[in-house]
């Protein structure tokens, strides 16, 4: 079997692909993105409190952690918080197990989570912005490096369009922007939305899921706490 697998985001039955289990529920969950999924109060309030602790632990990171004021800092923060809850909670209904860590003593210099031995980081557009940009030196970053981005558009404050995971390689092609912060890459919300096709793998090639162990929290936690 070839390591990758080509899965059109029209997408025909995983039936006809001949994979195990696990593959096939992982295509599953791929071919039915995009998603437009509702933040619930709950997630709403979790998302400010763990963002809160985010951002104490970012007083140990590097400058570049941080984006702007204080204030914008923290929107950044809460967003990206709220749509890895929102994401994370969609992914378990559907069956899946993605690993993570939501807050830790230190800052979590890993990607976001680990599903099928694939990493992924997640990354969103707040509400009313018209691009999504993910900081180049994170790019680069070997300890965060991931196999795929999961990109999240905010359309109101509560309401995430969840789009396709976007190869890592991918994101380098986008364009190189300054704009008075650190360099980062920046694409429409139109484009990450346009259909095309993209090769997914069937097998772990990055991460290994049990270096998440160890966090404080995990989703999981919070809901059974």
């Amino acid at each position: 079997m070839n390591q990758l697998k080509t899965v059109a985001l029209s997408a025909k039955s995983a039936t006809d692909t001949h994979l195990t289990n696990t593959q096939l529920q992982y295509t599953t969950l791929l071919v039915s993105l995009p998603t437009t999924r509702k933040a619930t109060p709950l997630l709403q309030a979790c998302a400010r409190i763990i963002a809160e602790g985010r951002q104490r632990g970012k007083q140990f990171a590097a400058p570049s952690a941080s984006i702007g004021t204080p204030a914008k800092d923290f929107e950044a923060t809460y967003y990206g918080t709220l749509a890895e809850l929102v994401l994370y909670q969609w992914l378990e209904v559907q069956g899946a197990t993605p690993n993570y860590i939501l807050l830790d003593r230190m800052p979590v210099t890993k990607p976001d989570f680990v599903m099928d031995g694939v990493a992924y980081e997640v990354k969103c557009s707040p509400p009313g912005k018209k691009y999504l940009a993910i900081s180049r030196s994170q790019h680069l970053n070997p300890k965060r490096a991931c196999d795929y981005y999961h990109c999240a558009l905010f359309e109101t404050a509560a309401t995430i369009r969840f789009c396709a995971p976007i190869p890592h390689d991918e994101v380098s092609t986008w364009r190189l922007m300054t704009n008075g912060h650190a360099p980062y890459h920046s694409i429409s919300r139109a484009s990450l939305l346009a259909p095309q096709e993209r090769s997914y793998p069937s097998f772990p090639k990055s991460v290994r899921s049990d270096s998440f162990n160890g966090g404080l929290a995990s989703f999981k936690d919070l809901r059974n706490g």
